[in-house]
């Protein structure tokens, strides 16, 4: 189980709990998304939960940034008895509304539990069908996961500033909206689409 406490401060008026268990590239695409609605939104409390590697992409990012280091190898959050652990963990804190930005069985299983329990709840689309056309060059682009990413938050409210703007990266750069552009006919030389990472 994570050691963190619920934080209980005046200065926040919602909190919102994002979820991201997956590899370490997946995850480092959902900090900007996340500081830049941190840092638009000071007055959200902001809990990450995500494996404990990605500790050192959130720590320090913005003041109401808590991010949890979730092992998910740990026994505890093993089988189905896992599952209810996890949700439970996380239900501790009492989060106002969640974030899904994995859209697996397990954060699946957690998001369902939070909607049970009343608490709303944005799911990433995937695209999944969209990526197999796209690796069968039958489709040019899809939208990107920093879109889907993005996407996910303003379903529940929150309207985001360009990315970079918040960043304090130079030059300014505003990823909303942006729609990739991938020539079809470099896919064709990867004879195995499980290679190709989307």
């Amino acid at each position: 189980m994570f050691r963190k406490k619920k934080i209980t401060d005046d200065r926040y008026t919602l909190k919102l709990l994002v979820m991201r268990f997956s590899a370490m590239g997946d995850v480092a695409m959902t900090v900007p998304i996340v500081k830049a609605l941190a840092i638009s939104r000071p007055d959200v409390l902001i809990y990450v939960a995500s494996r404990p590697f990605a500790k050192a992409f959130y720590e320090g990012l913005a003041p109401n940034i808590v991010f949890l280091p979730i092992d998910l190898k740990a026994s505890r959050y093993k089988g189905i008895a896992g599952l209810e652990h996890l949700y439970r963990d996380l239900a501790n804190l009492s989060p106002d509304v969640v974030a899904d930005l994995h859209d697996v069985l397990r954060t699946k299983y957690v998001s369902m539990r939070f909607m049970l329990a009343g608490i709303p709840v944005s799911t990433i689309k995937k695209y999944r069908k969209e990526r197999k056309l796209l690796t069968k060059g039958k489709i040019n682009n899809i939208t990107s996961v920093f879109a889907r990413y993005a996407d996910v938050f303003e379903n529940i409210g929150f309207i985001l500033p360009s990315l970079f703007d918040y960043a304090n990266t130079e030059p300014t750069l505003n990823m909303k909206g942006y729609e990739p552009q991938c020539d079809s006919s470099l896919l064709k030389i990867v004879k195995n689409n499980s290679a190709i990472g989307i």
